[in-house]
């Protein structure tokens, strides 16, 4: 797949955006056509870096790219250079995809791979809408929400599940509308409780605020207290969006029980979404931009601004063009199981780590890690500096999908705890990669720093692994009682009896242990307890 790799370029009074297309074709680096160099107001933007409203793809670049990408119809992945600015808002995909019918994804910074598990698809969905609109008789959330579900169980099957919580009025039209053959729960909002809602809403940027929980605007401690325990593997949250100043963000009301017009609502930051996300462990994260959005630019910055910085996929939603939810059910659907066809729809964008769609390439995707890669990432790779290789094992050690998939790959749920703790660690892993992947070598105090990092990742690592294994001698068995000891070589059962259960962790659970899937893994839990 080629890569539309676009920059902004500040030299000019007026700035410029730079498009090329790029390939990396049998090993080496390959430019197709000449760059676009265009000024950023042709695109729809602001010069003086004010607040987008009406983004565009210019003719030009269009004239430019889509003839090669209609003759080689690979698809196409879009690097976005960071910092570039407002050009996330850009709706790239929504005039490309129609004029060459290919998949195209955006390309966030390297993450580590999300560890995703579990059997069934569950997925978090929140919906605000203003009263106003329900007082006028034009409520568009009762009837997308329930085509959604609906839509998720034709692409999906009976292995999904829908947690809904909105506000009052929707949950009400909702519950009138979905039957109880449905995959999906509405969480009554009377059980919302209003204490801690008053807390201040986030205003740091990505990298502070580690330590703090969600903002409370977003129904928070409503939510994980009725999941109870159990993580949800995606997040989908419907609102109306805005500008504070130049910072996208959500408008929701503070309690779900009582309306709120827009003077009264609260603003959701885009470290308030990753929080909660990251809080019950999912690792997609979608944003619906609702079908009388005021501001959609705000809700595709917010999307691109996630996608740039979390580990797993993020997708944006245009419910104008997409009002019963098919295509983004499609592309929940790709996620789960990797055999529904790849998402090609205009009203969708997404950001996907490249080795989550190796069926999508037609040869390896180049490590961007390795020397002389600056070129997929704008900054210079761990590989062309002797102080980040130092740190590439314990990048590469975070992901463990492995495990997760042999532990629990077969429930019908994942504890809130593991998925948390994998949406941790990715986190970390994020900030050490960027922090330590700059250009020439790092003061002494630096490198100490990155290399005691480093080391509390492995830690954590090691140490969920043993809670792992003593979770295996704690947890409730299954009904005939088999359990599986990961340091031992047999499968023992309570009452001494063998039967075709005998290779399983809670059979009536799903927790499929294949022999060889034992055998790597108490070699692993070994090796890690010698280093």
């Amino acid at each position: 797949m080629a890569v539309l790799r676009v920059r902004l370029d500040l030299a000019s009074t007026v700035p410029n955006i730079v498009a090329e297309l790029v390939g990396y074709a049998h090993g080496e680096e390959r430019t197709y056509g000449h760059p676009v160099r265009l000024p950023v107001t042709d695109y729809g933007l602001n010069a003086e870096s004010g607040p987008p409203t009406e983004a565009v793809v210019p003719a030009k670049l269009l004239d430019s790219v889509v003839p090669f990408l209609t003759e080689h119809p690979a698809g196409l992945w879009l690097r976005l250079v960071s910092p570039y600015g407002h050009l996330g808002a850009i709706p790239w995909e929504r005039e490309i995809v129609p004029r060459i019918w290919q998949p195209v994804f955006r390309v966030p910074d390297l993450l580590p791979v999300a560890a995703d598990a579990g059997r069934v698809w569950s997925v978090a969905i929140i919906v605000c809408e203003p009263p106003h609109r329900k007082e006028r008789g034009i409520a568009w959330a009762p009837s997308y929400v329930a085509s959604f579900v609906n839509e998720l169980h034709r692409a999906m099957g009976s292995e999904v599940a829908a947690h809904i919580f909105t506000d009052g009025f929707t949950s009400e039209a909702l519950r009138r509308l979905l039957t109880e053959h449905d995959p999906a729960f509405v969480y009554p909002v009377a059980e919302f409780e209003a204490g801690g809602q008053n807390g201040p809403e986030s205003e740091a940027p990505w990298d502070q605020s580690s330590d703090r929980l969600p903002s409370p605007f977003l129904w928070a401690d409503w939510i994980a207290s009725s999941l109870r325990g159990e993580a949800v593997r995606a997040l989908y949250v419907l609102a109306p969006a805005a500008f504070d100043g130049n910072r996208p963000v959500l408008t929701m009301g503070p309690d779900p029980q009582q309306p709120a017009e827009p003077d009264d609502s609260v603003y959701v930051t885009a470290e308030d979404l990753r929080r909660l996300a990251d809080r019950l462990g999912a690792s997609t994260l979608c944003l619906g931009s609702p079908m009388d959005n005021p501001c959609d630019a705000a809700t595709r910055l917010l999307a691109d601004a996630l996608g740039q910085h979390r580990a797993g996929p993020t997708f944006y939603s245009d419910l104008r063009a997409d009002p019963d939810g098919a295509a983004l059910a499609g592309a929940h659907a790709f996620l789960s199981d990797r055999l529904t066809p790849v998402p090609r729809d205009p009203s969708l964008f997404g950001h996907l780590q490249p080795r989550h769609g190796w069926s999508l390439l037609g040869e390896p995707w180049p490590d961007p890690e390795g020397p002389d890669q600056s070129w997929l990432t704008g900054r210079t790779s761990m590989g062309d500096s002797a102080t980040s290789r130092e740190l590439r094992p314990a990048f590469d050690a975070v992901p463990d999908a492995e495990r997760i998939s042999v532990r629990y790959g077969w429930g019908a749920a994942v504890p809130t705890w593991v998925a948390a703790t994998e949406r941790f660690l990715e986190a970390k892993a994020a900030k050490l990669l960027e922090a330590a992947s700059v250009p020439g070598e790092t003061p002494p105090m630096k490198q100490a720093f990155d290399r005691g990092t480093a080391r509390a990742l492995r830690e954590l690592r090691r140490l969920t692994q043993v809670q792992d294994y003593e979770d295996l001698h704690t947890d409730p068995m299954a009904e005939d009682e088999t359990w599986e000891d990961y340091l031992s070589d047999t499968v023992s059962a309570d009452d001494g009896d063998s039967d075709e259960n005998a290779g399983a962790i809670g059979a009536e659970g799903g927790y499929a242990q294949p022999e060889e899937d034992l055998l790597r893994f108490r070699e692993d839990y070994r090796r890690s307890e010698e280093e």
